[in-house]
């Protein structure tokens, strides 16, 4: 298998953290994970999350949401694609009004293959 990009995954419910890493793991992709956007960041900064090619984060989450998140990532990392995910359809509009041209959106629940094809179409390849 070649090599494929990294995604940090970054979501509060535990199960939902460990599908998508399994999914994406299985496919080929670089995938690490965090429980919050503050965790995210954290590892971001600290540079622990090297060559990473897309931010795919839940949009609600506590200490800091996923807008938040990748607000603050896309300053530090401007190429950075950013895929949100939400089990609220209001978020949709949300998610895009100031990230149009970085972020797309996944709505929860969502089942593997169309996860992958997202993740795909997110990156670029």
């Amino acid at each position: 298998m070649s090599k494929k990009a990294t995604i940090l995954v970054v979501d509060d419910e535990d199960s939902a953290l460990q599908l998508v890493q399994e999914a994406l793991e299985a496919v080929g992709y670089r995938v690490f994970t965090a429980r919050d956007g503050v965790e995210a960041w954290r590892a971001l900064e600290s540079g622990a999350v090297k060559g990473i090619s897309l931010l795919l984060t839940d949009l609600v989450m506590p200490n800091m949401d996923g807008m938040e998140l990748a607000r603050k990532a896309t300053r530090a990392y401007p190429d950075l694609r950013i895929l949100f995910m939400s089990g609220y359809a209001d978020d949709i509009v949300y998610a895009h009004e100031d990230m149009a041209g970085v972020a797309s959106f996944l709505p929860k629940p969502f089942d593997v293959g169309v996860l992958q094809r997202r993740v795909k179409e997110a990156i670029g390849c």
